[in-house]
């Protein structure tokens, strides 16, 4: 499903930008 891939995607972001902060 491409709002899972969406929802995946979003959170694997919000990982990465708390660990350059």
């Amino acid at each position: 499903d491409r709002k899972a891939d969406r929802e995946r995607i979003a959170e694997l972001e919000a990982e990465l930008y708390k660990l350059r902060a």
